[in-house]
This record gives structure tokens, C-alpha cells and sequence, in this order.
């Protein structure tokens, strides 16, 4: 519109034709707006974040994985060295990161932290080597275990770093298995490794998704340290499965444990109730028929997410948080609203379901453990019986039908084992059975809505 209204006042004469000509044409561009920007991004990769931290670990991490090639072909224990080398590197990286902090050189601090928390995770697969050079290799696993722990306190030092008790065992069980399943792999059945690696893969991811593993800062944290953050746990994470596919190419550790590990810890995200049901007896019917000698070792975990789920289910709110904008190449900051989340038990009917639920698979586990089979094996007097006294009890104490149900389900499968329950046969027993169930269903339908109406009458 402007432009108009100066186009017709040109051919009235008020405005020259060469002002319109100019006013309408939008200002030329720049062309030293782009190599100031270039310039500005390889000032920021070249000289802010410097480059050479990143060669140094590159080149050791290089060199490492050379020289061990050749000690190995000499000799086992040759290999020792190498990992002596890699823990003496670490650990000068920490101390590269405490130096440089108290300088006040943040941003390279956090450089080396990150890249000392590279080397925790074992990148020249050591803690494999100490498993085939027998007591002193167990030796050593222990020392690794006792250097880990030291440098991850140092570490947290080194950066003035306030950090949680969860914060702190979530990389120990991680230690902990690198270290002492390569150990217990040797001379162990192919079956007890991957029960051994899915049970710590789950217990490591139980520990990193329910806890809240708070770390804070004594200068606080902004979106760049909480980036960090969560940059460490992923790498932490990455060298974790990059250890278990090692395992599962040279070890021969079945890839399936890091699919049932994996399916039960997403009930973590799992919103309703139904859903956790849903997934824990998806992994268990899928483990029964494809691998049968892990489903004790399923059944377990699926009692410890019930388990979880009924103490610790997720509590997501919304946060009010400073955060830099757009990305974080400006300095400039804003309100934002971030998710945070939580936990708190789950209601108390579900959380009653939830745990006869795991009290259930705890039983399975125990009934199928040393299965190899398809199907369930024969059934046990004494685990029936202590299953049957612990739901009654449960029961009992809540004055509720539920923990009942796991006893009628083991009742009907001895019934069907033993012979004493036979499907129906011919018209006339299979109508006698759904008349049966017809009533049955009645029933239940109507005690429910005598509980519905008992709650919801008026009291006195």
C-alpha cells in the first residue's frame, strides 16, 4: 500500500519517478553478511571449543587399539599394560578438567569431562582381556571396579558437581557388569549368559528410567550443562551396548536379552495401567515360545516392573525453567516450560493388582526356573502352597476377590494337567459349559454393581 500511495503521488508530480523505483526495491544484500557468519562458526569450532582436546583422546584412543593388537598376539598379560595406559590417560583428563575449571575455562573443562567419561566406559574393551588371564585378570576386574568408582567422584569434583545417590549407583551397576560377566561368561552354559546379561541390562535400565539421578551444580546449571548432562548419560549408555554386542558377536550371547530387556523397561512411558499389563504379557508369551529356558529369568523383571510401576508409576509436571534462544548460539534468554517428571505410587486399587500381579510372576519364575521346554512344567506341592498362603492372607488383610485370581488360574491348570479338566465334548457338554459360564458372569456382574453402589451411597 505504501508503495501505491507513492506511485500515484510521483504522477502528481509530489514525488520524483526515481524515489518510487528506489523505495519499492528491497535493500541489496550483504555479502560480507555470510563470510562474517563463516567466520564466526570456525572461530567458534577453532578457537572456543578447541579442537585439540578431541585429537589428544582420538590419537591415544588410536594408539591404544594399535599396540594392543601387537601385545595381544605376544601375550595376554601384555594386554594389562594397555589398560593401564588407558586408565592413566583418564585420569589425566580429569585432572585436565579440574585445572581448567578453576581457571575459569569452562567450556573446555566440560570438553575433557565429557571425553573422560568416554574412557569410563572401557572403549578398549579391557575388562573383556582380564577374563582370559585367570586370577590376575580377576584381580584386575576388581581394581577397574575400585578406579571406576574413585574417578567418578573425581570427576564430579573436578566440576563442582552436587550428585545423588542414584546419580552415583546407576554408573556403578554398570561397572559392576562390564567388570564381572565377562568373568562368570567362562565356562557357563550359552543359556546363563544371556539370562546373566538381560538380568543386568534391566537392572541397569530400571535404575537409570525410576530414579531421578539428580546432579546439580554449585554455579547452577544452563540449558548448555543440562545438555551436557544428558550428553554423558547417552554416552554412557551407547558404551554399555556397544560392551553387550560385543558380547553377543564374540561371547555368544543371544541378541534376544537386549529385546526382553528393552520391551519391559519401555513400560516406563507406558501412560495407563493397561498398557503395563499388556507389554509384561507380551514379553512373557513371546519368551515362552521362542526362547523357554529365559522365562523365569522374564518373569522376574516382569515382577519388578509391576513392582515399580505400583510404588514408583511416573508423575510428569510442567516446570518453569530459563532457557537460551533459538538453539545456543545466543546468549539471550527466555521462559520456557519444560517436563519434568516424577514419581508417586500408584493408587491403591492398582497398586493392590499391581503387586499380586508381581507376587504371580515371582511364582512363575520360581516354577519355570531350569526349564527348557515349551510349555509349563509339572507343578511344584510346595510353591502352590506357599502361593495359595500368601494370596489368602492378601485377601484377608484387603478385604477384596483379586489376590485370588492367581490361585484359581494354578488350580485350573493342575486340574487340566492332571486330567481332572477336560474340554467339553459334544453339543450337549459344550452347552452345559456355557450355560455355566453364562451364570457365572452374571453373577460377577452383579456383585460388581452392588461394590459400585456400596461406594456411592450416601453415608449415615
Amino acid at each position: 500500500m505504501r508503495g501505491i500511495s507513492r506511485w500515484h503521488r510521483a504522477c502528481s508530480g509530489r514525488v520524483a519517478p526515481e524515489e518510487v523505483v528506489v523505495s519499492t526495491l528491497e535493500s541489496p544484500p550483504d555479502p560480507t553478511r555470510d563470510e562474517d557468519a563463516l567466520r564466526a562458526l570456525l572461530h567458534r569450532w577453532l578457537f572456543e571449543h578447541d579442537p585439540v582436546y578431541l585429537l589428544s583422546a582420538m590419537l591415544v584412543l588410536a594408539g591404544l587399539w594399535l599396540v594392543s593388537r601387537d601385545m595381544a598376539e605376544v601375550a595376554a598379560l601384555g594386554g594389562l599394560g594397555v589398560g593401564m595406559i588407558a586408565e592413566l590417560y583418564a585420569l589425566a583428563l580429569i585432572g585436565g578438567a579440574a585445572f581448567l575449571w578453576r581457571r575459569h575455562e569452562r567450556r573446555a573443562a566440560v570438553m575433557l569431562a565429557l571425553l573422560a567419561a568416554i574412557y569410563q566406559c572401557d572403549p578398549t574393551l579391557q575388562v573383556e582381556l582380564f577374563s582370559f588371564v585367570g586370577p590376575i585378570g580377576i584381580a584386575a576386574s576388581g581394581g577397574w571396579i575400585v578406579l571406576f568408582v574413585v574417578k567418578l567422584v573425581a570427576l564430579a569434583r573436578a566440576l563442582e558437581l552436587r550428585v545423588s545417590r542414584s546419580a552415583l549407583i546407576v554408573p556403578v551397576i554398570g561397572a559392576l557388569g562390564l567388570a564381572l560377566l565377562p568373568q562368570l561368561f567362562r565356562g557357563s552354559a550359552l543359556e546363563l549368559r544371556t539370562s546373566l546379561t538381560m538380568l543386568w541390562l534391566f537392572a541397569l535400565g530400571a535404575a537409570a528410567l525410576w530414579t531421578s539421578r539428580r546432579i546439580e551444580s554449585v554455579r547452577g546449571l544452563d540449558v548448555r550443562g543440562r545438555r551436557a548432562l544428558t550428553g554423558t548419560w547417552a554416552l554412557w549408555a551407547a558404551g554399555a551396548l556397544a560392551h553387550v554386542t560385543y558380547w553377543c558377536a564374540e561371547l555368544r550371547v543371544s541378541p534376544g536379552a537386549l529385546v526382553a530387556a528393552a520391551t519391559l523397561l519401555a513400560t516406563r512411558w507406558a501412560p495407563r495401567e493397561r498398557e503395563v499389563w499388556g507389554i509384561a504379557g507380551a514379553a512373557l508369551a513371546g519368551t515362552m515360545l521362542i526362547a523357554p529356558s529365559q522365562t523365569w529369568c522374564v518373569a522376574l523383571m516382569v515382577a519388578c516392573v509391576l513392582v515399580l510401576r505400583a510404588w514408583r508409576a511416573p508423575d510428569a509436571r510442567v516446570e518453569l525453567v530459563r532457557a537460551p534462544r533459538p538453539p545456543y548460539r545466543s546468549i539471550d534468554e527466555q521462559d520456557v516450560h519444560e517436563l519434568a517428571v516424577g514419581f508417586a505410587p500408584a493408587p491403591q486399587i492398582a497398586r493392590r493388582r499391581l503387586l499380586v500381579g508381581a507376587l504371580a510372576s515371582v511364582y512363575l519364575a520360581l516354577w519355570t526356573f531350569d526349564h527348557h521346554v515349551r510349555g509349563l512344567p509339572p507343578h511344584e506341592l510346595v510353591l502352590d502352597v506357599a502361593l495359595a498362603v500368601l494370596c489368602v492372607i492378601a485377601a484377608r488383610r484387603w478385604r477384596a476377590w483379586t489376590p485370588l485370581a492367581p490361585i484359581a488360574l494354578t488350580s485350573a491348570h493342575a486340574a487340566v494337567e492332571r486330567g481332572w479338566l477336560v474340554a467339553p465334548r459334544g453339543s450337549f457338554e459344550w452347552g452345559a459349559a456355557s450355560i455355566a459360564l453364562g451364570f457365572a458372569l452374571l453373577a460377577a456382574g452383579l456383585a460388581q454393581a452392588a461394590r459400585r453402589a456400596r461406594g456411592l451411597a450416601p453415608p449415615g
